[in-house]
């Protein structure tokens, strides 16, 4: 087996030694007890499609969250005035109205687009609109018959043309309007919430005749431009979902409307993790917020093909090799990177998809993530195991080298000696703890953390 140990001095030990007893739970040594949410180890971000909580589920919800895009802002602000609620808009297509797309100011804004040019006639409402270069080229007047036109998720959709002096006005007029007396409650938003914005989303309209873009690159200035203006003219934080991208224009996107909803990209399942961790850490060191997004949701991973190891299920396996990922990018103050777990779940209460270990203060990170171990596992495959100390912590997980490395069973385990001179007392997904260890043991993927019985108050 090739070795390499590359952080605090670990070693590797036989795969079959048993590292500790999960027979036996206990509360935290000492007098431990888990912090309460909105502690400053961790920020937490919900997506809230459902608008009809039970009274009990918006108590529990707002109690454990910092910011929120969607539900009923005055539950929530009622409940905790300091959390951060953001609406949901789109700016890059515009949903045409119909039947079941009735006309409304964040999606389906045609008709307010139509009020608003007739009071500002020195913008003309065809230039806020791209062309089919095809149908109707330079040498004919733009019309609306030759609009860019695309069906998207079961919506036909007309495209706005970033570049466009006019559609920049209307549009931060548009979005500061959406923000005040949401849903008529009397609160006004903090931000503004983009979806579909990944350089994935519209690179196919590369592949369309477009009047008012022959050079591409052109287009996408104009939407980094479309998005600094917006966010300059409201003064509030956009957030888009630039879901798992990682290129140079989905930086310059989030850079210029300041946030991300990365949906999809925190999941241990990829083998592209090591990459995310390091896009995240650039954007973080240029002052962006941020918010990664599980892989799979509570109900997906059910169908996995999951070892429990060192939890009670596959499932919360999953969910505790996430929280370790998010523990390897967060910075030392967290405020700028929040954690969602739940993404898809829209079915289940939100207390069903939270685990307590989240509550767990690890404290602030002492320095950045390590590669502790680097070599083989016992199927002959390539193993890297990352591990972070915290002021309460030790984390540790280890990733996937390759996509077709589909093992997740307990033949792929590996084994590393745990630093001595500490008690370390191994951190379940309840919030409970295990008996000390003396070494961690990780499948492909495997997260796991481990409080310092040193650092427990008495």
């Amino acid at each position: 087996m090739n070795r390499s140990f590359l952080a605090l001095g670990f070693t590797v030990l036989s795969v079959l030694v048993p590292c500790s007893s999960w027979a036996i739970r206990l509360r935290a040594p000492l007098d431990f007890r888990p912090t309460e949410p909105h502690s400053d180890h961790i920020t937490t971000m919900l997506t809230d499609w459902r608008y009809d909580q039970a009274a009990s589920e918006y108590d529990w919800t707002a109690a454990h969250y910092d910011r929120v895009m969607g539900g009923k802002i005055a539950e929530y602000r009622r409940r905790n005035p300091a959390m951060q609620y953001y609406i949901y808009a789109l700016n890059l297509t515009l949903i045409q109205e119909s039947s079941k797309d009735p006309p409304e100011i964040f999606t389906a804004y045609y008709g307010d687009m139509k009020n608003w040019y007739a009071a500002h006639p020195a913008y003309k409402i065809e230039d806020a609109f791209l062309h089919d270069g095809t149908a109707c080229p330079v040498s004919q007047e733009k019309t609306e018959g030759c609009r860019l036109q695309v069906t998207w998720a079961n919506h036909t959709r007309w495209v706005p043309n970033p570049g466009d002096p006019g559609l920049r006005a209307y549009d931060v007029d548009r979005l500061r309007r959406a923000m005040l007396n949401v849903q008529g409650s009397g609160y006004n938003a903090d931000g503004i919430f983009f979806d579909e914005h990944a350089e994935g989303d519209f690179s196919h309209w590369k592949s369309l005749s477009i009047r008012e873009y022959p050079d591409w690159s052109r287009y996408e200035d104009d939407v980094v431009g479309l998005l600094a203006a917006e966010r300059k003219g409201t003064g509030k934080l956009i957030q888009i979902n630039t879901s798992v991208y990682l290129t140079s224009f989905d930086e310059r996107m989030i850079l210029a409307a300041g946030a991300s909803h990365m949906e999809l990209l925190n999941n241990p399942l990829s083998d592209f993790m090591e990459d995310r961790w390091k896009f995240v850490d650039t954007l973080l060191d240029k002052g962006a917020f941020l918010e990664v997004v599980n892989g799979y949701s509570w109900g997906e991973a059910t169908s996995l093909k999951f070892s429990p190891g060192n939890e009670s299920s596959g499932v919360l396996r999953l969910k505790m090799a996430e929280l370790c990922s998010y523990y390897m990018m967060v910075p030392s103050s967290p405020v700028n990177l929040a954690l969602f777990m739940s993404n898809n779940g829209w079915e289940a209460p939100h207390p069903k998809e939270w685990m307590r270990a989240l509550e767990v203060d690890v404290g602030h990170p002492v320095g950045p993530r390590k590669l502790a171990f680097q070599g083989t596992d016992p199927n002959g495959k390539v193993v890297r195991i990352y591990s972070r100390e915290f002021d309460r912590a030790l984390v540790f997980i280890r990733t996937k080298t390759s996509w077709d490395y589909n093992d997740y069973g307990d033949d792929a385990k590996i084994s590393l000696k745990l630093p001595s001179g500490e008690r370390w007392y191994p951190l379940r997904s309840d919030g409970t703890l295990g008996l000390p260890a003396a070494c961690v043991t990780l499948r492909n993927p495997e997260g796991m953390i481990f409080l310092k019985g040193s650092t427990a108050k008495r």
